[in-house]
């Protein structure tokens, strides 16, 4: 922790401090309101300093001191906020002092608490025993953080609306567009199509070698009939003695034939990670800001991974579907804003973020289980069928602007003690599917199209390996 000491009360340390207050930088600045004397309220000033509605706090079942503390928890993990500066600490009670101390040790996050008008004698005892602060007296010193990120901040200008783009397959896409727009509509259209073929360039290097892929589903075949598990491992360690490690690996590359089956390869071999086809497409839409832009990055990867000998088999009425990128709400800078303003409650954050991106029924949004979202809140992953079924995995990447809002329901559903295979959006007790309709009705962003869960589009995405590569590893053409 640190204590900043301002005894002579000077006004331009309040309002240096105030004005460095930088969310997209890690540092947020609490002014605390005034006469506190509980906890809850000190929560709610620092929630209102994350970008929250203090009008918002009680209608999102926030009030209370434990739910108020699991939310700044929450927001501040997911907003990564690195320091955390509050004025007027002097005159906070004790139940203050020690949540403030709380959150200091269980987040990591610098907390900053500055005294005005105290000697450093009488600040000093104010911490509980254990705890020694460092003890500074210049408000630039708390502003500078070495360790805070400085990452560029999100795009805040949307680009111009593309034109209506062609519905046809990526055979006749771009020349259909090129016959159908105008020269400058055109050539804004073959930016974004050019975006999406360097990606699946990109994604395509990654790729496993179609003549080694399979490879490992048949490795049994190489193994002596009718031997132990123990057998093979007192094998395996006993070669492992005679043999250094770049002997056994030549060893492996022999008897898995490395290197020598590209040339025999049967074409068309389809690649058996669906789940990786599904994060690819679904990431490639998540950067778009209307559908026109998504259908033209998908024709655009379409031709990209062919130029890799890989075919990104689709469906060919892209225009006419529904989902996530197509008919779903963009999550912008400019919607994340919004949405930062008018929902409070991480849970309520993170399902009206996830519904208004996808478009999904309220139904399919609450099975979404805790251990769907990824650390950082970049992808959903959970499994879609029914217990007495086979595991039938939905992998969808959700925007960049969006991940805070997942992360931070992540967060607070694990603080509220719910286990991984719980149902993410019932961490408030009080939020049910009409309750995540009315959110989304209020912000005013509820999607055009309802997406129930058997109709998601990139699921249907296949990947064929079916030709050598055209590209080298550099990306020329050969």
């Amino acid at each position: 922790m640190i204590l900043l000491l301002d005894p002579a009360d000077d006004k331009n340390i309040t309002a240096t401090l105030l004005a460095g207050s930088n969310l997209s930088a890690g540092i947020i600045t609490v002014h605390p309101t005034p006469g506190t004397r509980g906890s809850a309220m000190l929560a709610h000033d620092i929630l209102v300093a994350l970008g929250r509605s203090a009008r918002r706090l009680e209608g999102q079942h926030i009030g209370s001191e434990r739910s108020a503390w699991i939310a700044v928890r929450s927001w501040i993990r997911a907003h990564d906020v690195r320091r955390v500066i509050v004025l007027r600490a002097h005159r906070l009670s004790e139940a203050g002092w020690t949540a403030l101390i709380g959150l200091w040790r269980d987040t990591g996050t610098q907390v900053v608490l500055v005294c005005h008008g105290v000697g450093e004698e009488e600040a000093l005892a104010r911490f509980p025993d254990g705890v020694m602060p460092r003890v500074v007296h210049r408000a630039d010193r708390v502003l500078r953080d070495r360790h805070a990120r400085r990452s560029a901040p999100l795009a805040s200008r949307t680009p111009r609306p593309l034109p209506m783009v062609p519905d046809t397959d990526v055979a006749r896409f771009r020349a259909d567009a090129f016959r159908r727009l105008s020269l400058e509509e055109f050539s804004r259209v073959d930016a974004v199509y050019r975006q999406g073929m360097d990606a699946a360039c990109r994604w395509s290097a990654t790729l496993p070698d179609p003549a080694t892929a399979g490879v490992g589903g048949h490795i049994g075949e190489l193994l002596p009939r009718g031997r132990l598990g123990s057998e093979l491992i007192v094998g395996a360690q006993a070669l492992a003695q005679r043999y250094g490690e770049a002997e056994l690996r030549r060893l492996a590359a022999g008897l898995l034939c490395v290197g020598y089956g590209h040339g025999l390869t049967t074409f068309p071999q389809e690649f058996d990670d669906a789940e990786e086809v599904h994060r690819f497409v679904t990431g490639l839409v998540a950067r778009a800001h209307s559908a026109q832009h998504a259908i033209t990055l998908l024709r655009g990867a379409q031709a990209g991974a062919l130029l890799h000998g890989v075919l990104l088999q689709m469906p060919s009425d892209l225009v006419d579907l529904t989902g996530p990128g197509l008919t779903g709400i963009p999550i912008t800078p400019q919607v994340a804003a919004h949405l930062r303003s008018e929902v409070v409650n991480p849970a309520y954050a993170g399902a009206v973020a996830v519904a208004v991106y996808t478009g999904f029924d309220t139904e399919d949004l609450m099975r979404i289980p805790v251990a769907a979202v990824s650390d950082e809140g970049g992808t959903l992953r959970w499994n879609t069928a029914q217990r007495w079924e086979r595991p039938d995995w939905c992998v969808l990447a959700m925007p960049e602007a969006s991940r805070p809002f997942l992360a931070a329901a992540r967060t607070y559903a694990i603080l509220q003690g719910l286990a991984p295979d719980k149902p993410l959006f019932k961490a408030s007790a009080q939020l049910t599917g009409p309750k995540i309709a009315q959110q989304v009705e209020a912000a005013g962003l509820a999607p055009a199209h309802r997406t129930p869960a058997s109709c998601r589009w990139w699921r249907t995405v296949r990947a064929w390996h079916v030709a050598t590569p055209l590209h080298n590893d550099r990306g020329y053409v050969r």
